[in-house]
């Protein structure tokens, strides 16, 4: 699992866990966590969840293959393993405009329940549906020199993809209604447990218009004005703000600030999955 789901689930156990051994989901004791309640519900119930989470990564669409999950389940459930994780990819769900095919994730999670294993949603949303390359051509990752890079196959689940920058408000205003979708189907599912809030936190590096602008923004905050950002660069001759841009071409490498906002916005991007996670009153389910 990631660092975000492990840590979900050690302080989970902080909060009192003192069961041993494996608890199964019930669907019957399954309910909701408002917002307001969700520390105390936590602390109430943590004695229901696994004192040592022990599963797998096992769905990423389209492996393993679909006559082999039922098997994969009993087997898991005989020995002993209480949570599996899938990967939730958006380019693999919302197959046109507002059309979601859910179907292989339900079975996923309707397996689980069956076999008392919890899941946790690995949620990632950047695999962007493949049609939004042509619907939103200003939010196409771009590269340093320029070139765009084109819809791809994801080598870890043979899975076709959209690399599109989240620093694009339709992108990002995508993303977001695929999420609040997610999370809508899912949250009172009897095998639901935690969301995993992204899977190895390291968007892909653009040079598009949207982030560049983000960048001018982070560099504004971090230099106060233009004199103090050419002295750090020892660039003195940009002439004003609308002109400043990460270093890409000549010797030297490009200049730290570019990899620190690259950074800061990682943990943005990270924040705001959270916060829209939490907005559905879900970050970890309990019974």
């Amino acid at each position: 699992f990631s660092l975000l789901v492990m840590l979900a689930l050690w302080i989970t156990c902080l909060c009192g866990c003192n069961g041993s051994g494996r608890t199964d989901p019930d669907p019957a004791q399954a309910e909701a966590v408002p917002s307001g309640q969700s520390s105390a519900r936590l602390a109430k119930n943590a004695d229901r969840m696994p004192v040592f989470p022990y599963g797998a990564v096992y769905f990423r669409k389209s492996n393993p293959p679909t006559e082999d999950w039922e098997k994969d389940y009993r087997t898991a459930s005989e020995l002993g393993a209480n949570i599996f994780r899938h990967w939730f990819l958006w380019s693999s769900i919302e197959v046109e405009p507002g059309r979601y095919d859910w179907s292989d994730y339900d079975r996923q999670m309707d397996l689980a329940a069956r076999n008392g294993i919890w899941t946790v949603i690995g949620e990632i949303s950047n695999t962007a549906p493949e049609w939004m390359f042509d619907r939103y051509p200003g939010g196409r990752v771009v590269g340093r020199d320029g070139s765009v890079r084109y819809p791809f196959m994801i080598g870890s689940s043979a899975t076709g993809a959209a690399a599109m920058c989240l620093d694009n408000d339709d992108v990002l205003r995508e993303a977001e209604k695929f999420q609040t979708a997610l999370i809508n189907r899912y949250m009172d599912h009897p095998s639901m447990l935690a969301y995993d809030l992204w899977n190895e936190m390291h968007p892909a590096e653009c040079y598009c218009e949207a982030t560049q602008e983000k960048f001018r923004e982070w560099l504004k905050k971090k230099y106060g004005s233009l004199e103090a950002l050419g002295k750090a660069w020892n660039r003195y001759s940009m002439g004003s703000w609308d002109l400043v841009q990460p270093h890409v071409h000549g010797a030297g490498a490009m200049p730290t600030p570019w990899t620190g906002r690259s950074f800061a916005a990682t943990i943005s991007i990270g924040c705001w999955n959270a916060g829209l996670n939490c907005s559905g009153n879900w970050i970890i389910k309990t019974w």
